[in-house]
Formats: structure tokens, C-alpha cells, sequence
């Protein structure tokens, strides 16, 4: 603008004074000017925004390094600790604390591990500043590498650790090993050293066991053995030279091994040789007892005088046979057992033959008796069995004839049916008898002609045949008086069983009346329902003696005109009933539902009275107690709620009530006010004790708090302030660990200190402001100084920062120190080591190997030495950085050390290479030497060896195989050997060497060739003693083969013959292959060929000479053998048939299903004994055929013993399968009765199930129909077992059975039982299940009614919001409300409304009231749903208005905010004044975005009105004229600014216009002046 004007007035001058205009160059023009003024304004704003970003980048940087200072100090400080705890070799003593240890270490391991990411995430911070190029980075670094230096350490230390406590839990382990094996060889070792071989054969048996047991147990340990032998040489060293307990520990076992091991072996070998020899006197003793035994046995003279007995006796005998029998054995093998005894020469041989041959006597004595005894117990047996069934069936007629004679009919029902089933079952009994009375007959014609021509025996038939028949007839009269007591005393029964019920039901009708109070109507109404369902199921009842009198009618009972008069009678009783009934019902409703509400009435004043002295009783004004007086308040409140809709029902109810009782109307009206005014008391008391409250708990828990905080500070300044430093890393450790947790104590309190200052604040506001404080409340805060207290707790926050800082800083210097003192103590301590090893190395005393193990300890001392001087020398370097106090001592202590680990590493060097030297040309002396001796030892040894003894051929070969053998596995040994000593005279010669190869070397040549010689003697000896052996073998077969041919034996027995058979085939089969043996001797060329040859041809000859002989014996011996054999096979037979007839005599067929089943069973096993014997009777037949075939001498006997065998075989089977048709049959029949009878007892059991009984609630009627549901199921399970009746019924019809019309009736009357039992289960479900479901139902209807009625709380709330955003929460709850309740509520009030329409189509007893309580439900329903929908429409409304005030009171502000901004500066001259116009005018500018929202909530306000009209569009107007008002103004402001600025610009404008004329007059006056002076 300057320039403009400048360039104005220079032209104006120009063209004045007659002059050309002045024309700038290029590039200065006004608009050049202007552009670069542009460029100007940009840049500065470019570099404004850079500036800016800047900023906030480092800003940025310093509070990452803040944060990275503060993880970096959390770091360190948690890996020194650590460091520390690691360092830390407190292993215990014992396996269980080393364990122990373990674990720990692997806690504190995995601690660690899991530290490593927030380690990484210091690097990564590091790394970011780094790389955004923050200026504190060389800081940054260093505690970077700080910290990364301090986790290495600790890596290290913790592989350290775990190396140490490792090797000391294996050391350990390995000595209590050893400890535990030697204590338990030594307890062993006692015991295997018992002289106890035992006394006799029980007592060595054990000791054996018990031996073996030892055995087992020390084999098990072998291998805990050799582990604990195998020890690592460094586990030797761990307690260090001096330590030998695990040595020693593994010496003294290997030695406990050595002879327990000789001792097991020794023991074993006599125990054993003991028991030989008490088994043998034993086994005498035993056997010559056990015959005494069984001869006394078969003396006495006892065949039984009964059945059992003989039966008994026949089967003990069998059995007695067998054990004979298969005694032979045991007795042949004791006598071996004696004759081999007698040929080891035992010292009693004279003894031992006497006892052989006393029990071969005795036993050949017993084998006679048991043939006798057996013959006479068959006869015994057969007799008896035919006298025991005699006497079982006469037994059974008589009782049969006492029970059908009986007059006893019944004396009711229970006895009259009791008796016609046992009758029924009692013919059934009788008739099943009769093949047994036939069987009876067919027995008797098989006995033995003496006991058949006995006079008892004919007597006995001819009565049972008798009493028979009679009784058949006395049972079919019974049966017919049963039937008719049983018909009249069922119908007197259920008549008089009717006839009690009805009568009791009246009286309990009676004994119901109407309730003088409220207590009593609910016991009442429950007697009175009860009793109705019951009603109505006992109906059928009455139906069922009425039909049941009627069917007796229509059969003509005698009785007939009795039964009539019990109908009618039983009729008139029951319309009585139901007549009361219905009078009783009208009264009781309506007296219990005035009592109910009289209740209601009294219950509501008492507990509004109760509330409210409990709500007097609260002093708001005493702080003592104000959380139980706030509890109290809280409580109080929510039990009004609970209140609320049963005073509100009172309202509703009480005109229904007056009407239904006008007497009362007066009392009932009262009653109702009086509640209602109460009610509204009692609210207004609770709001204020509500408010009184929550004052006095505010001030409470200010001033508690202020107390404890201050108490506190004071705690924390007395730690913080104090002075002391401590010596030792262990107490300073412990000092900054306490001073940190102050610290963090200290950032804890930080919040509260905070919340503290600012709640004093805002109580000093409300104290003011007289919003809190009443009389009581400001006398206590003036006592308690809350204002000193604040200011003394702002004094100590400040002082405690600073104490804390000051402390922090001496701490952590101190321990440094100690940390770097310590580690230099450690490192001195291995330098020491290091020095004492290197001067012992020098001693000329000590050997290599010492040496050795000297440069190994040193080694590894450097090891240790080198990690301690490296973290030393970084530790040193850090304190020196850091400028420690110390700096000059730590430099020089560092600086000592390594000098003098370098010292001691340069001498170790020199040291190294000696000993390896020594250490090579030792060991090459060693293994040559040694290996050389070895080499001469087995040249000696194969020289000395003789071959003249051909005993010892088998030891040589195998000892010239094992050398062979070893000579192999040592020449790589050799080699090397060789090897190695020639490397060492390349490199330095040494005679020594020389001298050594050579002697191996001729050592081992020689080895060699005398290894050759003795592998060819060896071969030539082993052949020649390979055939003198065969030789002498062969001689010695054929001198027992002549002796064997040559003796006279013939067999007597089969056993004997066997073993005569056997020993012919031994002998023919060493014959044959003899002179394969004889070609395969070799022939040997040495000096005993010829004896070998000679001895060859002999034996040829005799083998030939033996062929003839050995044929013939052999010959006779088989048909010998192949006769007794045959004999014994078809005496075997022969026992086994007459056993088989024996069980075939038996007639009993069995009375009952599982007597029959048995016998049956029985059969069937006999029959498949038959069968599979069959087999062996075949073999005894085809092996007779085949001594017929070949011509035996005895072939005659045998084909008539055949002959016998296939006759009796014969009668076995015809007889067995009619046997088993006759069994068959009657199983049927029996089984048929007992099913017939299962299926009675069942129908029974199961009626007595199908109660009467009524359910009084849900639960009951649950649970009553569950059980007769599986009752309804068993009895449609049972009708698969009516069905099998009806599938044998006509099984037994096909078969024509003669029982046929009995089984007939029988199952006729229980398919008709069976009928009648299903159709009452099926009335019975139905009445439960109506029970149920009304139960059910009624529980819904109650549930709904408390859902609906809870709901309509919410529905009916009238709280529209304080703000637009309180009713948007409202709205959002709200919404929520209202879609589950359109979805939950809606979804269970369809349910049950299903539910009740299914009732109503069942055509359920309580229709009318099942309709009203759908109808109620559904009425309510529809009320709720109402409600909801005006709640949410009228919150919609009030979201509409509070957003409307909302943007209302926002548009006024800013308007507001926009008037105070308008300044009233009207600047200093034109230019001043022109940026004014021009901030003015954006001004302008701006405000025409406010009229676009006043023309907008001018709209809104003008629908809102039409909307709402009334006192909320009241309110809206005004809020629009407050806008309005507050607009016009602004114009207004606006307009008298826009005015004032432009009078102001004119009124410059016009004084410089006259300034700049009056300088141009001046300037012109000044110029003519000076033109006429110059003139």
C-alpha cells in the first residue's frame, strides 16, 4: 500500500512539473512486488509448518528417550539382581535339596529366557533413536551396551551354574547308589551264609523258594550294579584329591559282588542235593500210607440201605476206581525212584527194596478188592432207585388226595382266587404225573426176576394205580365250587370298596367349610381342589361294578336279586355326592377371595409402617456408621419397588370388593386410603434420608483419606532422609531394593495425591457456595484444619521428590564400588591357583602324568580367569567413564591383573610343549613293551602244549582258536605301534625306539610260524580221536543189542509189552544206521590205523550175525502186544455200555418246567456223549477186523467179542432216542404251564400298580405320570410273552397234544385279562396326563403374569431425559426393551397360548377357566404392547426437542463468543484501518454461515410447534426468540462496527490528504523561495 502511494505521488510531481511518468524496470513493477510479497507470505508459512513438525518430532525423540532411560534403568537393575541370585552355589546337602535345587535353577532359567524380549525391546528403542537421529544417541549407547553387557554376564553365569549343579547332583546320586547297593549286598551276604539246609522236604522247598527269591532279586540288581560301577573319572574328582568316599564306595561293592556271587552258587548246589533225598523217603511214606488207606476203604461192608446212600456209594466208588487206577504210575515211578537210589549206592539200599516190594503187594491187593466191591453196588443201585420211586409217588397221592377232599372255599376274594389258582396249577400237577405212573410200570418189569416176584413190589403198584384215579375226580368237583365262591365275593368287594369312598367323601365334604381367617383359606382351597380331581377319576369305578353286577345278572348267578339291590343302592349314593359338591364350591369362593384382599390390606400398612421407623431411626447428621446407615437407605428402597405394584392392585381392587361385600364397602374404602397415604410418607422420607446421606458420607471419606495420606508421607520421609551407607554388595543390594520400592511406593500415591488436592478444591468451591457444609459438618472441618493439612501434604510431596533423587544417586555409587571389589577378589584368587599350579609343575619330582593333570586344572583355571578379567576390565572402564570417586585405584588394580594373567599364560605355554613330548615317547614305550612281552608269553605257551593226552583235544582246539582269534584283533595294534615309532625317529632319534621294533617285530614273526606248526598237529590228532570214540560207541550197542535178543522175557501186561515194543524198534534203528556209522570212521594215517581198521571189521561181522534173531523176537512181541490190547480196548467198551444202560433204566420225566429242562438238559449231554464216542467205538472194531485180516492166533475170540460189542451198542441208541421224544414232549408241556403262570402273576402284579390316585401339584403329576408310563410300557412289552403263548398254543395243537382243551381255557382267560389291563392303563394316562398339563399350564399363566407385570415398570417410566445425550441412553435402552419384548415376551405368549388351545381340544375338564386365562393373558398382553409403543414413540419426541435446545444453546454461544470477539480498535491511521475493514470483513463472512443454521432452527422450530403443540411448543418458542434476540444483536454489533470503520478510514483518509498537501505547499514555498533568492 507505502508503495502504491509513493509511486502515486512521485508520478503526481513528475506530471506537474511537466515531466515524463516514471516506469519501473522490469521485474519491479507494483505487480512483481505483489507476487513476490505472495511468494514471501508462502515461504514463511512452509517454513512455520516445517518448524512445527519439528518440533513435535523432537518432542517426540525426548519422550522415547525418556521412556528408553527409565527400561534401560528397569533392566540393569533387574539383571544385577539376578547376576546375583545366580552367582549365588547354595546347592544343599542330600539328593533331595540338590533336586530341589534343580528345579529352582530351572525356574530362574526360564525366567530369564522369558526376559530376553524386553531386553530386545530396549535395542529396538535404542535403534529407533538411532536411526531418527536424536541427539543424545552417544548416551543412548552407552546404556545400551550397558545393558547388553550385563545380560551376557548373566547368560554366562547362568551356564556356569547349571554345569555345577548338574555335576554335583550326578556325584550325589552315583555315592547314594553305591550306598544303597553295598548295604544291600552285605544284608544278603548274612543271609547266603546260613548253615540251615532244612530238615525234611517241606522245610528245603522253602529255603529254596526263598533262595530263588534271593537269586531273582540279586539278578535284578545287576544292572543298578554296573551302572553304579561305571562312574565318570570326573565325577572322582568333584569333591576334590583328598575326598575318596565314592572310590572307596565302588572298591568295597565290586569286592560284596565277588562273593556273593560264590556264595549263591554254593548254597544252590546244597539245598538242591537236600532235597533229592528228603523227596525220596517222602514219596515212600506216602504212597505206603495212601494204599493202607484205600484197602481199609473197600473192607467195610456198606452197599447202602437207600437210594442216596447206594447211589452215593456206586459214584464214590467210580471214582475211587479211577484214582487207583491212575495210582499205577506214581507207584511204578516211586519204585524207579527207590532203584535208582539203590544204584547211586545209597548207604539203606537193603531197606529201600523191602519198601519197593511191600508196595507192589499192597497194591495188587487193592486193584482185587475195588473188582468185587464194584459188582456188588450195580445190583444194590438198581433195586433202590425202583423202591425210592415208589415211595416218592404213594407220598404225593396222599397229599393229593388230603387237598382235593378239602370243603375250605374261601373266605373273600383274596383267599377264593388264591385257592382256584393253586387249584388250577394242582390239576396240572396231577395230570403231568401220569407218565410217570406208566414209567412207574415199565421200571418195575426191568427189575431183576428175585426183587420183581417180591411181595412189596406188587402191593405198591396196584395202590398208586388206584389213589390215581380217584383223585382225578375229586379235583374236577372242586373245580366247579372255586368258580362260583370266587364270582361272589369279587362283586361284594368292589361294591363295598364304592360304597366306604362315597360315604367318606361326604363326610370329608362336611368337615369343609368356609375360613374364618386368611391363614386358613389356603388350606382350605387345597382340601376342597384336591378333593375334586378325585372325584371325577373315581367315576369310573362306579361303572365298573355296575357292569361288573350286570354280567353276573346275565349269567344267572343265584344271587341275582342281591346284586340289583347294590346297584341301586350305590347309584342313589353317588348323586347325593355330586349334589354337595356343587354347593360347596359356590361358598367357598367368594369368602376366600375377601379374605385375600382384607390380607393384602393389613400386610401393606404394617410393612410401610415398619419402613418408616426404621427410617426415623437413621441420624443422617453423625458420620459414625454411614456405610451400614447407606446399606439400610439402599435396602429400604429396593423393597418399596417391590411394594409398588401391590399397592397400586389395592386401588384396582377395591371397588370389586365393596360391591361383592356392601356391609364392609366403608372399612374396605378406608383401608385402601389410608395405605395410599402412607405410601406417599413414606417415599418423601426416604428421599430425604437419601440426600442427608450422601452429604455426610462425601465429607467422611474425604477427611479419612487426607489423614492416612499425610500419615504416610511421614513414613516415607523418615526412610528417604536418612544417611547411612552400608559395606557389602548384599546390604547395599538390599538398601537400593528398599529405596526403589519407595520409589515405587512414592509413583503409586501419585494418583491420590493428585485426587486428594483437587476434591480439597472443589469441597473449598461447595463450602463457599454453601452447597455441602451445614452447622454440624463446617464445626468438625474447622477442628480438623482439612486447609493446614492440605498445605503441609503439598510441603511434604515436594520434599520427599527431592530426598528420594539424593539417596538414589549415593546408593547406586556405593555399589559399584563393592560390585568391582568383589570381582577383583575373585579374579586374585584364580591367579593364585594359577601361581601355585605352574610352581608345582617346576618341582623335578613330579611325574608326567601329574603334570598333565596340573596343565589341565591350569587350563581350566584360565578359562575363569580370562571371562573375570574381561567383565573386569569393562566394569573398570564404565566406572572410569562414569568418573567414579575411585577412578585412579580401580585403573591401577586392572591394569596389575592383566599383567600378571599374561605372565602366568606365556609360562604355561612352555610348559605344554614338554609334557606332550614325554607324554608321546612314554606311551610308545608302554604299548611296544607290553605287546612284545604278550607276543613271547604265547610262544611259550604253544611250545610247552602237549598232544599225547587225546582227553585234552577238544581244550586245545578251542584255546588255538581263541589265539588265532586274538592274534587277528592285535596286528592293527602292531601296525600302529610301528607306525608311531617311526614318526618319532623322523622327528628326533632315539635308540630306545630302535631297539623296541625290532624285538616286536622278531616277537611277532615268531608267533606266526609256531602257530602254523601247531594248527596242522591239531587236525591230525582231532581225526584220530574222532574215530576211536565211534568205534567204542558202536562196540558198546552192539554188546547190549546180543544181550537184549538173547534174554528169554516175555510181557505180561500191556505195559510191559509197550515197553518190550519199544525197545525192539530202539533196537532195530541203531542196527540200521550202524553201518552208515562204520563206512563214515576215517582212515587216519598215524600209528593207531591199524587198530582202527581191525575194530572196524569186527563190528561189521557181529551186526550181520544179530538181523535174524532180532526179526523173530519182534515178530512175537507185536501179536502178544496187539492181543492185549484189543482185550483191553473192548473191555472198555463194554463198561462204558453197561454204565449207559444204567442211566437209561431211569423213567422220570420231570413234574415241572425245570425238572424237565433238566432231565432234558441231561439227555442231550448223553447223547452227545454217545456221539462222540462213537469214534473210539468204530477204532476198537476196525483194529479187531484187522487182526482178523492177518491171520492171529486169536481170531475166533475176537470176532465173538465184536459180536457181543455191536448188540449192546445197538440197544444203546433205540433206547436213547425214544428217551429223548419222550423228554421233548414233556418239556413242552411244562413249559407251556410255567409261562401260562408267569404271565398270571404279572397281569396281577401289574393291576395293583394302576392306582387311583390323584396328583396334588406339577412335581406330583410329573412324576406319577413317568412312572405309569413305564408301568404303560412293561405291559406293551409283556404282549410279545402273550403272543408266545399263542405261537406254542398252536405248536401244541399241531402236535395233537392230549392236554390241549386246558391249555385252551387257560390262555383265553389270560388274553382277557390282559385286554382289560390295558384298557385302565389307557384311562389311567389320560387322567394324569389332563392333571399334568393343566398343572403345567396354570404355572405358565402365573410366570407370564409376573413377566408382564414387570415389564410394565419399564413401560410405564416417565423419565424423558435430563439432555439430549441422557435420552439417547434412554432411547438405546429402551429400543432394547422393546425388541425383547416383541421377541421373548411375544414368542412366550404364544406358547402358551399353543398350549392352551391343545387342552381345549382334549376337551380338558377345566375349560372355562383355561379360556379366562387366556383371555386375562392376552388382554394384558395387549396393554403392555400398548404401552411400549406410546414409550417409544414419546421418547422419539423428546429426542426431537433436547436435540433442538441442544443446537440451540451451541448456535447462542457461538453467536455470543462472535459478539465479544468484535473489537472496538479503530485503528491509527489508513492502513491500520484498511486491515481492520479487512478482518471485519471475513468476519462478516463468517457469520453468514451462522445465519444458514438460524434459518435452519428457524425451520425446525416451526415443525416442532406444529408437532407439539402446547407447553412444549411454548418452550420451543422461546428458546427461538432467545435466538433470535441474540442474532439481531449480532447484526446490530456488526452494522455500528462496519459503520464506526468506515467513518474512521474517511477521517484518515482525509487527513492525509491534507497533510500531504500541506508538505507539497511547503516543499513549493521552499522552492520559489530559493528560485528568487537565486535570481
Amino acid at each position: 500500500g507505502n508503495l502504491e502511494v509513493l509511486y502515486y505521488n512521485l508520478n503526481a510531481k513528475l506530471r506537474s512539473q511537466s515531466q515524463p511518468g516514471f516506469v519501473p524496470e522490469d521485474g519491479k513493477l507494483l505487480s512483481d512486488i505483489t507476487n513476490g510479497w505472495k511468494l514471501l507470505e508462502g515461504a514463511e508459512h512452509n517454513r512455520e509448518v516445517a518448524l512445527r513438525e519439528e518440533l513435535m518430532r523432537l518432542e517426540r525423540l525426548e519422550r522415547m528417550a525418556e521412556k528408553f532411560d527409565k527400561k534401560a534403568s528397569m533392566r540393569a537393575n533387574w539383571l544385577i539382581e539376578n547376576h546375583k541370585l545366580v552367582s549365588q552355589d547354595n546347592f544343599g546337602v542330600g539328593i533331595a535339596a540338590i533336586e530341589a535345587a534343580k528345579k529352582k535353577h530351572e525356574a530362574i532359567q526360564t525366567d530369564i529366557k522369558a526376559y530376553e524380549s524386553r531386553v530386545k525391546t530396549v535395542v529396538d528403542m535404542a535403534t529407533a533413536l538411532e536411526q531418527e537421529q536424536y541427539w543424545g544417541i552417544d548416551r543412548v549407547k552407552e546404556d545400551l551396551d550397558k545393558v547388553l553387557e550385563l545380560w551376557e554376564v548373566l547368560l554366562h553365569a547362568l551356564v556356569g551354574r547349571r554345569q555345577r549343579l548338574d555335576l554335583i547332583y550326578s556325584y550325589t546320586k552315583a555315592l547314594q547308589d553305591v550306598n544303597d547297593i553295598v548295604e544291600y549286598l552285605k544284608d544278603l551276604k548274612a543271609q547266603l551264609q546260613s548253615t540251615d539246609y532244612g530238615r525234611h522236604l517241606g522245610d528245603v522247598d522253602i529255603l529254596l523258594q526263598k533262595h530263588a527269591l534271593l537269586d531273582s532279586e540279586y539278578q535284578g540288581t545287576q544292572y543298578r550294579i554296573v551302572q553304579a560301577l561305571d562312574v565318570p573319572e570326573e565325577l572322582l574328582k568333584v569333591q576334590g584329591a583328598e575326598d575318596a568316599s565314592l572310590k572307596e564306595g565302588c572298591e568295597t561293592l565290586r569286592t560284596l559282588v565277588d562273593q556273593v556271587e560264590d556264595l549263591l552258587n554254593a548254597r544252590r548246589n546244597k539245598l538242591s542235593a537236600s532235597q533229592h533225598l528228603h523227596k525220596f523217603y517222602e514219596d515212600v511214606e506216602n504212597e505206603d500210607e495212601w494204599i493202607g488207606e484205600k484197602i481199609k476203604i473197600l473192607t467195610v461192608a456198606q452197599f447202602g440201605s437207600d437210594l442216596p446212600t447206594a447211589t452215593s456209594l456206586k459214584k464214590h466208588h467210580d471214582l475211587f476206581e479211577k484214582e487207583v487206577q491212575s495210582h499205577a504210575q506214581i507207584v511204578q515211578q516211586v519204585c524207579e525212584e527207590g532203584d535208582d537210589l539203590i544204584n547211586m549206592g545209597n548207604f539203606n539200599s537193603e531197606s529201600i527194596q523191602a519198601r519197593i516190594y511191600q508196595v507192589q503187594e499192597h497194591y495188587e491187593k487193592l486193584v482185587s478188592l475195588c473188582k468185587q466191591r464194584e459188582a456188588r453196588l450195580l445190583e444194590v443201585v438198581t433195586y433202590q432207585t425202583y423202591l425210592n420211586d415208589t415211595d416218592e409217588i404213594l407220598l404225593w397221592l396222599a397229599d393229593m388226595e388230603k387237598i382235593v377232599e378239602t370243603e375250605d372255599l374261601g373266605k373273600d376274594e383274596a383267599t377264593a382266587q388264591l385257592l382256584l389258582k393253586k387249584h388250577k396249577a394242582l390239576e396240572e400237577e396231577i395230570s403231568g404225573y401220569e407218565p410217570m405212573i406208566s414209567g412207574l410200570k415199565k421200571q418195575q418189569d426191568n427189575l431183576s426176576s428175585q426183587d420183581r416176584l417180591l411181595a412189596v413190589t406188587r402191593e405198591r403198584q396196584d395202590a398208586i394205580e388206584s389213589k390215581y384215579s380217584d383223585i382225578i375226580q375229586l379235583a374236577k368237583q372242586r373245580r366247579q365250587l372255586l368258580v362260583f365262591a370266587y364270582s361272589m365275593f369279587l362283586l361284594y368287594r368292589e361294591a363295598g370298596g364304592v360304597k366306604s369312598w362315597i360315604l367318606e367323601k361326604e363326610s370329608l365334604l362336611a368337615t369343609i367349610t368356609a375360613p374364618e381367617e386368611y391363614t386358613d383359606a389356603d388350606v382350605v382351597e387345597r382340601r376342597f381342589e384336591s378333593f375334586l380331581p378325585e372325584l371325577e377319576t373315581y367315576e369310573y369305578r362306579i361303572e365298573e361294578v355296575t357292569d361288573l353286577g350286570q354280567q353276573l345278572i346275565g349269567k344267572s348267578h343265584p344271587k341275582s336279586d342281591e346284586i340289583e339291590d347294590i346297584i341301586r343302592e350305590i347309584a342313589e349314593l353317588w348323586e347325593t355326592l355330586n349334589e354337595h359338591v356343587e354347593d360347596k364350591r359356590i361358598e367357598l369362593i367368594s369368602t376366600i377371595s375377601l379374605q385375600q384382599f382384607k390380607n393384602s390390606i393389613h400386610y401393606c400398612v404394617n410393612w410401610i409402617t415398619c419402613k418408616a421407623k426404621a427410617l426415623l431411626a437413621i441420624q443422617s447428621g453423625d458420620v459414625s456408621n454411614i456405610d451400614t446407615k447407606i446399606r439400610t437407605v439402599q435396602l429400604i428402597e429396593k423393597e418399596l419397588l417391590l411394594l409398588q405394584d401391590k399397592v397400586a392392585q389395592l386401588d384396582t381392587e377395591v371397588e370389586k370388593h365393596a360391591r361383592l361385600s356392601p356391609d364392609e364397602r366403608a372399612e374396605i374404602t378406608d383401608s385402601v386410603n389410608k395405605v395410599s397415604q402412607q405410601w406417599g410418607e413414606l417415599n418423601n422420607l426416604l428421599a430425604e434420608k437419601k440426600k442427608q446421606l450422601e452429604k455426610t458420607s462425601y465429607l467422611r471419606a474425604f477427611i479419612t483419606d487426607l489423614d492416612s495420606f499425610l500419615l504416610w508421607e511421614d513414613e516415607a520421609l523418615t526412610e528417604v532422609e536418612s544417611k547411612e551407607v552400608d559395606v557389602g554388595i548384599a546390604r547395599v543390594d538390599l538398601k537400593i531394593k528398599q529405596h526403589n520400592d519407595i520409589r515405587a511406593e512414592i509413583d503409586t500415591f501419585s494418583g491420590k495425591y493428585h485426587d486428594l488436592l483437587a476434591t480439597g478444591e472443589e469441597m473449598k468451591e461447595q463450602r463457599i457456595n454453601g452447597e455441602l457444609w451445614d452447622g454440624t459438618v463446617s464445626e468438625q472441618n474447622n477442628n480438623n484444619g482439612i486447609k493446614e493439612k492440605l498445605s503441609d501434604m503439598q510441603e511434604k510431596w515436594y520434599q520427599l521428590e527431592d530426598s528420594w533423587d539424593n539417596r538414589a544417586k549415593l546408593l547406586n555409587q556405593c555399589r559399584a564400588l563393592q560390585l568391582f571389589k568383589r570381582d577383583v577378589r575373585l579374579a586374585e584368587n584364580t591367579l593364585n591357583k594359577q601361581d601355585t599350579v605352574l610352581e608345582e609343575m617346576k618341582s623335578a619330582d613330579v611325574s608326567p602324568e601329574v603334570r598333565i593333570r596340573k596343565l589341565e586344572t591350569f587350563e581350566k583355571l584360565s578359562v575363569i580367569a580370562d571371562n573375570k578379567l574381561d567383565t573386569l576390565r569393562k566394569t573398570a572402564n564404565a566406572l572410569i567413564e562414569d568418573q567414579h570417586y575411585e577412578s585412579d585405584q580401580i585403573r591401577e588394580i586392572i591394569e596389575a591383573l592383566l599383567k600378571r594373567h599374561a605372565e602366568n599364560s606365556e609360562r604355561a605355554d612352555k610348559a605344554q610343549d614338554a609334557i606332550n613330548d614325554a607324554k608321546r615317547l612314554q606311551k610308545f614305550l608302554e604299548d611296544s613293551t607290553e605287546l612284545t612281552l604278550w607276543l613271547k608269553e604265547r610262544a611259550d605257551s604253544l611250545r610247552d602244549e602237549s598232544l599225547r593226552d587225546p582227553a585234552l583235544y577238544p581244550v586245545l582246539v578251542k584255546q588255538h582258536d581263541a589265539l588265532k582269534l586274538e592274534i587277528v584283533n592285535n596286528n592293527p595294534l602292531k601296525e600302529e605301534i610301528t607306525e608311531e615309532g617311526e614318526d618319532i625317529n623322523q622327528e628326533d632319534y632315539n635308540p630306545m625306539v630302535v631297539h623296541n621294533l625290532e624285538e616286536l617285530n622278531n616277537a611277532w614273526m615268531e608267533l606266526t610260524e609256531l602257530m602254523e606248526e601247531k594248527d596242522d598237529a591239531l587236525q591230525v590228532a582231532e581225526k584220530r580221536e574222532e574215530a576211536l570214540v565211534k568205534l567204542g560207541q558202536l562196540n558198546v550197542l552192539l554188546s547190549d543189542l546180543g544181550t537184549a535178543l538173547t534174554s528169554p522175557d516175555t510181557p505180561h501186561d500191556t505195559t510191559s509189552s509197550k515197553q518190550m515194543s519199544k525197545k525192539y524198534q530202539l533196537l532195530s534203528e541203531e542196527i540200521e544206521g550202524l553201518e552208515l556209522l562204520c563206512e563214515d570212521v576215517p582212515m587216519v594215517e598215524c600209528d593207531g590205523a591199524a587198530p582202527v581198521q581191525i575194530k572196524k571189521e569186527d563190528i561189521k561181522s557181529r551186526f550181520a550175525a544179530l538181523e535174524e534173531p532180532l526179526a523173530k523176537k519182534k515178530k512175537k512181541a507185536e501179536e502178544k502186544d496187539n492181543l492185549r490190547e484189543f482185550n483191553r480196548l473192548a473191555g472198555d467198551e463194554e463198561q462204558y455200555l453197561k454204565e449207559k444202560q444204567i442211566t437209561l433204566d431211569n423213567k422220570n420225566l420231570g413234574s415241572t418246567l425245570m425238572e424237565a429242562e433238566m432231565l432234558l438238559a441231561k439227555h442231550k449231554i448223553f447223547l452227545g456223549d454217545i456221539d462222540k464216542h462213537a469214534p473210539t467205538y468204530q477204532g476198537v472194531v476196525e483194529f479187531g477186523n484187522q487182526l482178523i485180516d492177518a491171520d492171529h492166533y486169536g481170531s475166533n475170540i475176537i470176532e465173538a467179542r465184536l459180536v457181543q460189542l455191536k448188540g449192546q451198542w445197538d440197544d444203546i441208541h433205540n433206547r436213547a432216542n425214544t428217551r429223548d421224544k419222550d423228554l421233548e414232549e414233556n418239556n413242552l408241556t411244562q413249559n407251556f404251564y410255567f409261562e401260562c403262570t408267569e404271565a398270571e402273576s404279572y397281569l396281577k402284579e401289574i393291576a395293583h400298580l394302576i392306582t387311583t390316585d390323584i396328583p396334588s401339584d406339577e412335581a406330583s403329576a410329573e412324576t406319577m405320570l413317568a412312572k405309569h408310563k413305564t408301568v404303560q410300557g412293561s405291559i406293551e412289552d409283556h404282549k410279545e410273552k402273550i403272543n408266545n403263548l399263542s405261537v406254542m398254543l398252536n405248536s401244541l395243537s399241531q402236535q395233537n397234544h392230549p392236554l390241549m382243551s386246558t391249555f385252551t381255557n387257560r390262555y383265553n382267560y389270560i388274553t382277557e385279562a390282559y385286554k382289560q389291563l390295558e384298557d385302565n392303563a389307557k384311562k389311567r394316562r389320560k387322567v394324569l396326563e389332563d392333571s399334568y398339563n393343566l398343572f403345567h399350564f396354570n404355572r405358565e399363566v402365573a410366570e407370564l403374569n409376573v413377566y408382564i407385570s414387570s415389564k410394565e415398570i419399564v413401560a410405564n417410566c416417565n423419565d424423558l431425559g435430563r439432555d439430549y445425550e441422557h435420552v439417547q441412553v434412554l432411547e438405546n435402552k429402551f429400543n432394547e426393551f422393546f425388541t425383547e419384548l416383541t421377541t421373548v415376551g411375544q414368542g412366550r405368549v404364544e406358547e402358551l397360548c399353543v398350549s392352551g388351545e391343545c387342552l381345549l381340544d382334549n376337551n380338558h375338564t377345566m375349560t372355562p377357566e383355561i379360556k379366562l386365562a387366556m383371555a386375562t393373558i392376552q388382554t394384558k398382553w395387549s396393554s403392555l404392547l400398548d404401552l411400549a409403543t406410546n414409550r417409544k414413540e414419546t421418547l422419539a419426541s423428546s429426542v426431537e426437542l433436547h436435540k433442538y435446545h441442544r443446537d440451540v444453546k451451541v448456535l447462542i454461544s457461538r453467536i455470543q463468543a462472535t459478539d465479544v470477539s468484535i473489537s472496538s480498535d479503530l485503528g491509527r491511521d489508513v492502513s491500520t484501518v484498511q486491515a481492520l475493514q479487512r478482518k471485519h470483513q471475513n468476519m462478516t463472512h463468517d457469520v453468514q454461515a451462522i445465519r444458514s443454521q438460524v434459518e435452519a432452527l428457524d425451520e425446525e422450530n416451526r415443525r416442532l410447534q406444529d408437532l407439539y403443540p402446547g407447553a412444549r411448543a411454548q418452550g420451543v418458542a422461546e428458546q427461538q426468540d432467545l435466538l433470535e434476540g441474540s442474532w439481531e444483536r449480532l447484526q446490530n454489533h456488526l452494522n455500528l462496527r462496519k459503520e464506526a470503520l468506515l467513518s474512521s478510514s474517511s477521517l484518515f483518509t482525509f487527513l492525509r490528504a491534507a497533510n500531504q498537501l500541506l508538505q507539497w505547499a511547503t516543499n513549493m514555498r521552499k522552492l520559489f523561495v530559493a528560485e528568487q533568492t537565486w535570481r
